[in-house]
């Protein structure tokens, strides 16, 4: 059938590229997916008239640069959104791309690790709460401008202060000032950042909120002694989750 030989990656060349013309939009859909379809085939799928299509397409980091640019401009929302969040994305295109105005399109850049410095400074002062929140959740957003995206977001910017929270990026004083948050949702997203300090995760080890001691656990940076404080935990989806990281049968924790 056309919509599994579109799926499959073992699915000769020549066959994927037939199937590019198939009328079934859901054959078209999982070509696009399908990692092992031909550059030219995704490149012409990029353009095709159905939004998920296109969208699906636009996403691929193989699509060569006057693509992107191209695709940049295109009057879907859906793809220009997956094109700002695309890796292979260039930076002019991204420059445009910052002044969408679809703030889903804005949010893609803001996140994008590719960002120029000067378009980041730009929507970090975005009036969307959420292009704000993406600018905070980028991993090579300079740790100056992270700090000012802190100092500027408002106490009901509970997106915006959770992602702050766990970029790894942030200073170790403006973490700590987040560990103590009241709000556990704020806690679990530093639980979760790797530049977290060994004695704030032993802070968050007997967090009230047991969501938060979960969050913990699958910090890779945890150290054993306070994994193993967890692993005697009061609650019995903490001690799980431990197991799963010592691979330890659960009635060992009991």
């Amino acid at each position: 059938m056309p919509i599994s030989g579109a799926r499959d990656p073992t699915t000769a060349s020549e066959v994927l590229v037939e199937l590019a013309t198939d009328e079934d939009l859901e054959v078209r859909y999982y070509l696009a997916l399908n990692p092992a379809t031909p550059i030219e085939v995704i490149i012409e799928l990029a353009s095709d008239d159905d939004d998920e299509i296109s969208g699906v397409a636009s996403s691929n980091p193989a699509l060569p640069a006057d693509m992107l640019i191209a695709l940049a401009r295109h009057k879907n929302v859906v793809t220009r959104a997956t094109v700002a969040r695309n890796c292979s994305t260039p930076t002019k295109a991204l420059a445009m791309l910052g002044c969408d105005v679809d703030k889903h399109v804005r949010r893609g850049v803001a996140s994008n690790p590719n960002t120029p410095p000067t378009v980041l400074d730009t929507l970090a002062r975005d009036t969307e709460e959420e292009v704000r929140a993406g600018v905070a959740c980028n991993p090579m957003i300079p740790p100056s401008l992270l700090a000012r995206v802190l100092s500027l977001a408002r106490h009901d910017e509970v997106r915006i202060l959770a992602a702050v929270a766990s970029n790894h990026s942030l200073p170790s004083d403006e973490l700590a000032s987040l560990v103590s948050d009241d709000r556990p949702l704020i806690r679990m997203a530093a639980a979760s950042n790797l530049r977290l300090p060994v004695e704030l995760m032993a802070e968050l080890a007997s967090d009230e909120d047991k969501y938060v001691r979960k969050a913990l656990i699958y910090n890779p940076m945890l150290p054993t002694q306070v994994l193993l404080k967890l692993a005697s935990d009061k609650d019995e989806c903490v001690r799980r989750a431990v197991t799963e990281i010592l691979s330890l049968p659960v009635e060992l924790l009991l």
